[in-house]
């Protein structure tokens, strides 16, 4: 009977030991649950110091988006704009418009042109000159060299 009351005091070392290790699981547990909520706790607490600067910070950038959508927006509108005046004007006026262009910018190159060739005339017309000095120069040195000789 020793043996049986061994192996009952046993059981009940095991017992109170299970029990023990379930009480230190579940405050182990208990532990998690109250470390986790201490970290959140302080990570609310710096988040509700900084909310206002958030918001702030998303108000601008907020304002920011919306102007560049107003902006593009208007832009996209003047070009729908344009685009419909384009098609509303009939292909014979379109036409007429570009030969009116082209024909102004013609007149304009032609213009440069002749400015150009008569200050060309200008220049040559001014050395001739100088250079038909030069020539009469050559010839009565030569004649001097020749009657001298």
């Amino acid at each position: 009977m020793a043996t049986a009351a061994k192996k009952s005091e046993k059981k009940e070392l095991s017992t109170e030991k299970l029990t023990e290790l379930a009480k230190d699981l579940y405050l182990a547990n208990l532990g998690v649950y109250g470390k986790i909520y201490e970290v959140i706790g302080e990570k609310v607490d710096l988040y509700n110091e900084k909310r206002a600067d958030l918001f702030k910070d998303l108000v601008k950038s907020g304002e920011k988006v919306q102007k560049t959508a107003e902006q593009r927006l208007k832009e996209t509108e003047d070009r729908i704009k344009n685009l419909e005046l384009v098609k509303d004007m009939k292909l014979e006026d379109r036409i007429k418009e570009l030969r009116e262009n082209f024909t102004t910018l013609k007149e304009k190159l032609t213009k440069k042109k002749e400015e150009a060739s008569a200050e060309i005339k200008t220049s040559a017309a001014k050395a001739k000159p100088k250079a038909k000095a030069k020539t009469k120069a050559a010839e009565v040195q030569s004649e001097k060299e020749v009657a001298a000789a």
